[in-house]
């Protein structure tokens, strides 16, 4: 059985958090260029396989359900519908993507930020990339499943003070 192998390359979450980081860091040193935002505006617009998948990605990482019964059912119509996106046409942009990033910077100091949510954006793809395989390590998977169901179900973290009045 073959595990199956996360690539920061080829996880939509992944690289778009990091093109919109380099979007941030560009308008922050005032670099009129835009590349960043040149590459998110063609290879994420609405019609691309790219952006159908990041929606998914997007949907996985934001929607809470307060039971794991729900956060399952959630899970496999999310993937239900990643098998509607033309798996080919997305290879084929994810291939042109990367392409047009190494000629755009610098691979190691655009892969060099760290990312909070890594954990969860690898389990997504692993959960996604193991159903073009036809032998992989189910327990890899399954723990894949099991941290999302986790995010999912978790209850979002407060921010700020809670004030109460007596």
């Amino acid at each position: 059985m073959k595990r199956v192998k996360h690539s920061k390359f080829k996880n939509t979450g992944i690289i778009f958090e990091l093109l919109v980081r380099q979007i941030t860091l560009e308008v922050l040193n005032g670099d009129a260029t835009e590349k960043a935002k040149k590459i998110v505006s063609e290879f994420f617009s609405p019609k691309t396989e790219l952006n159908k998948e990041l929606r998914l990605y997007e949907l996985l990482m934001k929607e809470k359900y307060n039971t794991e019964s729900r956060a399952e059912k959630f899970i496999d119509t999310v993937n239900e519908a990643h098998n509607r996106i033309d798996q080919k046409q997305l290879h084929k942009e994810k291939y042109n993507l990367i392409k047009k990033i190494n000629e755009s910077f610098n691979m190691d100091d655009f892969l060099s930020s760290p990312i909070s949510n890594y954990r969860l954006l690898a389990s997504i793809y692993k959960i996604f990339e193991s159903k073009k395989m036809d032998n992989y390590d189910i327990k890899d998977v399954f723990n894949s499943k099991i941290t999302l169901i986790e995010s999912i179900t978790s209850k979002p973290a407060t921010k700020g003070f809670k004030i109460t009045y007596l």
